[in-house]
């Protein structure tokens, strides 16, 4: 008795057909998934402020000397280097002696410099108009022209 025909046995179209209900379960959740990270976002992220409010502390407590236009702040460090913060097409992107890219922040409408003693003052105005104000200070008490 040969019992080999052409056809799928039960089992087989059982264990396709479970295959077929567990990737279509997941098919919205990836929907989601792809919108949300597609979606364009008008306001500063939260953790991007955080990471440029740190970068900004470290630099401007190493550095020997900071001044400020008002649009660009300059910081002088140890090293001898030129670090600029400028606005660039609504972000924030730091270069060091003229030349790099580097983007800080992003969704970023206008951005002030306020030098003060020992530091600066970020004035942030993000697309969505929120409103930061950062102070940033230095650990030594005057800055030293060398």
């Amino acid at each position: 008795m040969n019992k080999k025909s052409g056809g799928f046995t039960l089992i087989e179209v059982l264990v396709s057909f479970s295959v077929v209900l567990v990737l279509t379960a997941f098919f919205p959740i990836l929907l989601k998934s792809i919108y949300t990270l597609t979606k364009e976002n008008k306001e500063i992220h939260p953790l991007e402020l955080e990471v440029f409010i740190h970068q900004a502390k470290m630099e401007i407590r190493n550095a020997k000397h900071v001044t400020t236009n008002g649009k660009m702040l300059t910081i002088m460090n140890r090293n001898n280097q030129t670090i600029t913060y400028e606005n660039y097409e609504g972000k924030v992107r730091r270069r060091v002696n003229g030349s790099g890219h580097e983007i800080l922040l992003q969704n970023v409408h206008q951005v002030t410099y306020v030098e003060q003693n020992n530091g600066a003052v970020f004035l942030i105005e993000g697309n969505n108009h929120e409103f930061y104000e950062i102070t940033v200070s230095a650990i030594v008490k005057e800055w030293t022209s060398d």
